[in-house]
C-alpha cells in the first residue's frame, strides 16, 4: 500500500518468519515559505507596470553555494561563474546595507562550499512556436542554464504565475517602484545635517573666537597660549598691543529655528509626529478631546501606509492559495480554539481574500465603548419587536467584545448559534388562546360544581340543625 502510494523501498529484507523490515522513504508535504527580495536581488523588466499581467522579465539573483544548488536538484558540475559580472547598483547596495565585503566572501574557495551568482527568472517567451509569449520559469548561474541533476533536462518550465508581490509605502502612478519613507525625507535630512553643523559651528566659533593678533605682539608664548583655551587662562604678549578677539555674531539660533521647520515638514510628510510618539511635552496643557483630534490627523498618513500595505498582502495570500491548492495537502488548523482538518486541494478555484486593517477608531478601549453601545442598541431593538438583529447579529457583537477585551477563547464563553440546530417549532397562537380559553372553562365548572357542592352540604347541615332544634323544644314543653 505505501509504494502504491508513491512511497520508495530503499532497502528490505526478510526476517525468516514471513515479516520484512525495510526502509521506506516517503514523500515528504511541500513547506510554503515567504521571502523577502532586498533590491539590489530583484530584477523587473524597465517597462512593466505590474508583475502580473505586462512584465516581460522578473528575476531574483541570490549568492548560493553549490552544495545548496545540488540540494535543490541542479548539476553542479562545470559551473564557472565567479560573482564578477553583477552590475554596479548590485555592489554598491549590497556595500551599503552589509556595510562591510564580506557578501563577496565565498566566491574563490573550492568544492562544494563555493559560491556562485543563482538567477531564478520568469519571463515571457514563446517556447512553443504558437505566436503567444508564455510566462516560463528559469534558472541559470552565470550565462549557463542550469539543467536537472536526475533527468539531465535544462531547468525551463512553464508556469501559470510568478511568485513575487511588490509593495511600495507611496505608489507612484504607472510604476512599479514608488517612493519609500526614505525618499520622503532625505533631502530634509541632508539640509538638517548641514544646519546643525553650522550651528555648531557658530556656537563654537562665539564661545572660542578667532583671534587677532599684529606681529609686533607675538612673543614666544603667544600662539601657544592663545590656542589654550580654559577659564580664566593666561596670554602672553609683546608691545603695547595686545591680541583681540574676532567678534561674530551668533545667527545658531536662526539655523535652529529653520530646523524645527523642517522637523513639522518631515512630520507632514510621514506622518510620524512627536505627537503621536508620546514626546510632545504640550500635550499635557491640551485637552483630550483635541489631542484625540490631533491623533487621528496625524494617523492619517500611518493608515494609508497600513492600508497599501494590506493590498500587497492580499496579493501574496492569493498566490499562496494558488500553491496550496496544487501542491498542498490534508492540514489540521485551529479556528476560535477548535481544531479543524481541511484538504486545500479541495478548495474552489479562486476566492476573495480580504485583509481587515485594525485602524478607524484606533485603541481598544474606544472599540470596546463602540460595540457596548452597539449591544445596547440590539436589545433595546428585540426588546421592541424589531427583526434587524438576531441571535447571528448578537454573537457576533459579542464575539467582538470578548476579542477586544483579551478575555480568552471565544467558543469557551459563549455558544455559536450555528451550532446548536434549528429551533423548536413554535405553536399556533390561535391554538394556544383556544387551549387556554378550553383551560379557563373547564376550571371555571370544576368551581362551579364545587360550590354547588359546598351549598347542598350548607342546606343538609342547615336541616340537621334545625331538626335537633326542634327535638329540643318539644322536649322542654
Amino acid at each position: 500500500g505505501l509504494i502504491e502510494q508513491g512511497a520508495g523501498v530503499l532497502e528490505a529484507a526478510e526476517n525468516g518468519d514471513g515479516s520484512i523490515t525495510g526502509t521506506i522513504l516517503m514523500p515528504q508535504p511541500p513547506r510554503f515559505r515567504d521571502y523577502v527580495s532586498p533590491n539590489e536581488e530583484t530584477c523587473i523588466a524597465g517597462d512593466a507596470r505590474d508583475l502580473d499581467d505586462d512584465c516581460a522579465y522578473l528575476g531574483f539573483r541570490m549568492a548560493k553555494t553549490l552544495s545548496q544548488l545540488a540540494e535543490m536538484g541542479f548539476d553542479t558540475t562545470d559551473l564557472s561563474d565567479d560573482g564578477s559580472h553583477n552590475p554596479s547598483d548590485v555592489l554598491s547596495n549590497a556595500r551599503d546595507r552589509n556595510i562591510t565585503d564580506f557578501w563577496r566572501q565565498g566566491f574563490n574557495r573550492q568544492g562544494a562550499n563555493r559560491k556562485v551568482w543563482y538567477f531564478e527568472e520568469y519571463s515571457t517567451y514563446d517556447l512553443n512556436g504558437d505566436g503567444i509569449a508564455e510566462r516560463i520559469q528559469s534558472h541559470r548561474v552565470g550565462n549557463q542554464i542550469l539543467r536537472w541533476a536526475e533527468s539531465g533536462e535544462y531547468a525551463i518550465d512553464e508556469v501559470e504565475d510568478q511568485p513575487g508581490v511588490v509593495w511600495c509605502p507611496f505608489p507612484m502612478p504607472h510604476r512599479i517602484v514608488g517612493q519609500s519613507l526614505a525618499d520622503k525625507v532625505m533631502d530634509i535630512q541632508r539640509t538638517r545635517s548641514v544646519l546643525m553643523r553650522q550651528g555648531l559651528d557658530n556656537l563654537y566659533q562665539v564661545n572660542a573666537p578667532r583671534m587677532l593678533v599684529p606681529n609686533s605682539a607675538i612673543g614666544d608664548n603667544t600662539i601657544d597660549d592663545l590656542l589654550t583655551i580654559r577659564p580664566g587662562g593666561l596670554v602672553r604678549y609683546e608691545g603695547g598691543q595686545a591680541p583681540t578677539p574676532l567678534t561674530l555674531p551668533f545667527a545658531a539660533q536662526s539655523a535652529f529655528e529653520v530646523m524645527e521647520v523642517l522637523a513639522g515638514e518631515k512630520e507632514s510628510r510621514t506622518g510620524i509626529t512627536r505627537l503621536n510618539q508620546g514626546l510632545d511635552a504640550d500635550t499635557l496643557n491640551k485637552t483630550a478631546t483635541g489631542t484625540a483630534l490631533m491623533q487621528a490627523q496625524g494617523q492619517q498618513i500611518e493608515e494609508y501606509l497600513a492600508r497599501n500595505f494590506a493590498e500587497a498582502f492580499a496579493r501574496l495570500m492569493l498566490k499562496k492559495y494558488r500553491l496550496m491548492r496544487q501542491f498542498g495537502r490534508p492540514m489540521q488548523v485551529i479556528v476560535d480554539g477548535e481544531t479543524i482538518t481541511t484538504d486545500p486541494r479541495e478548495w474552489p478555484d479562486d476566492m476573495n481574500v480580504v485583509v481587515r486593517v485594525g485602524l478607524g477608531s484606533g485603541r481598544k478601549d474606544q472599540r470596546l465603548q463602540y460595540r457596548q453601545m452597539l449591544l445596547e442598541i440590539a436589545q433595546q431593538a428585540i426588546l421592541s419587536g424589531s427583526r434587524v438583529f438576531n441571535d447571528t447579529n448578537i454573537y457576533n457583537i459579542i464575539k467582538g467584545l470578548i476579542a477586544d477585551a483579551s478575555l480568552g477563547n471565544v467558543r469557551e464563553l459563549i455558544t455559536d448559534p450555528d451550532t446548536l440546530g434549528p429551533e423548536a417549532e413554535k405553536p399556533d397562537p390561535a391554538a394556544l388562546k383556544a387551549q387556554a380559553d378550553s383551560m379557563i372553562a373547564a376550571q371555571k365548572l370544576d368551581q362551579d360544581k364545587a360550590a354547588s357542592q359546598a351549598e347542598m352540604m350548607l342546606k343538609g347541615q342547615q336541616m340537621e340543625i334545625d331538626a335537633q332544634l326542634r327535638q329540643e323544644e318539644s322536649a322542654a314543653k
